[in-house]
């Protein structure tokens, strides 16, 4: 799926990704606290991240998204909405501050409330959930920061719902 133009808060844009973004992706997962973030087991090449970035684009269930500094257009991260289950208007949401200079600087707790701004507005989903790894302190205080709450466990992440204000 693919998003026309941007998404803009204070901050950050939210942006469709394009193929130049598969670099600083595979720069960043080389630094293996950055890996950690996300679980990461190995570093994808530049060519295996522009295919995913590719299959990505052509779904129709999953959005990828590029986070930019609004003042600079400089890549820092990534966030997503995967496996959308039109029928159930469920989602599952995901984040990635790549770019670890940038981190702690509230751009992940705004890309996320853009995210699930395009989510319950414009795509009309009625759920949007998340995993979480339960020592990634800093996301989890960002997920609950948005709103999410936290509805059980699976498979050693923690699982945050959060549903629209919009319920019918």
């Amino acid at each position: 799926m693919h998003l026309k133009g941007r998404r803009c808060g204070k901050l950050v844009c939210l942006r469709a990704m394009n193929e130049a973004d598969a670099l600083p992706y595979v720069q960043w997962l080389q630094d293996q606290e950055v890996a950690a973030t996300i679980g990461a087991k190995r570093v994808p090449s530049v060519e295996e991240r522009v295919r995913q970035l590719k299959d990505f684009d052509k779904s129709p269930n999953d959005l990828a998204l590029g986070i930019e500094l609004k003042d600079k257009s400089k890549l820092i991260g990534t966030i997503g909405l995967r496996d959308i289950d039109w029928s159930k208007q469920i989602a599952e949401a995901s984040i990635f501050i790549g770019d670890k200079r940038e981190w702690g600087k509230g751009y992940g707790t705004e890309a996320m409330k853009l995210l699930l701004e395009i989510g319950f507005k414009e795509l009309n989903l009625k759920v949007i959930q998340l995993h979480t790894d339960p020592h990634n302190l800093r996301a989890h205080y960002v997920f609950k920061k948005v709103g999410f709450k936290e509805e059980g466990s699976s498979e050693g992440f923690i699982v945050m719902v959060k549903e629209s204000s919009c319920q019918r």
